[in-house]
């Protein structure tokens, strides 16, 4: 029976992304991200460049990050942070990574920040009049903005926050990767 006390765990509505570039997409059909003990998902890294953001791209990155961080705080409590830097604690992970990470990687690098989002589910894929596209307009470079919602884990020792994916609307196209 569910304590009447404890917190009421958020429950977070699909969120727009900012403009980003579409990154190792895996849409038409499901697969194993590298290093994942899950289930098959489709899934997409979404690369976005801060510095370049229209102001409604600004808001909607807060959003995602501060989703990202009530969400876990509602899994992990205050454990998560530090209480002086109220930054992450070593042991959780986020799904925000810096482009750095991955240097040589095309698309990637300085002012660049990423994420991977999935879903078992196959994502919705649109145009921006929201016309159904088939999987082949998406490519690795094109502009996409996504819609996505953070969920908790705590598995094998690894805990954090990841992103599902719910869907993908390709904007404009871009030089290949």
């Amino acid at each position: 029976m569910a304590d009447a006390n404890a917190p009421a765990k958020p429950q977070f509505e699909p969120m727009t992304t900012p403009l980003a570039r579409l990154s190792f997409p895996s849409l038409d059909k499901a697969t194993k991200m590298a290093g994942s003990q899950g289930q098959e998902t489709f899934h997409a890294t979404l690369l976005f460049s801060p510095a370049d953001f229209s102001p409604a791209d600004v808001e909607r990155w807060k959003r995602i990050k501060l989703a990202i961080a009530q969400c876990m705080h509602g899994k992990f409590g205050a454990a998560a942070f530090d209480p002086q830097t109220k930054r992450l604690n070593t042991g959780f992970r986020s799904p925000i990574r810096l482009g750095t990470e991955k240097p040589g990687t095309p698309g990637y690098g300085a002012g660049v920040e990423f994420f991977k989002a999935g879903s078992q589910y196959k994502p919705g894929l649109t145009n921006p009049l929201k016309i159904a596209i088939p999987v082949s307009e998406l490519y690795a470079g094109c502009f996409v903005r996504g819609t996505v919602s953070p969920w908790a884990y705590s598995n094998s020792g690894n805990k954090g926050v990841s992103l599902n994916l719910h869907n993908v609307m390709k904007i404009a196209d871009g030089e290949a990767f």
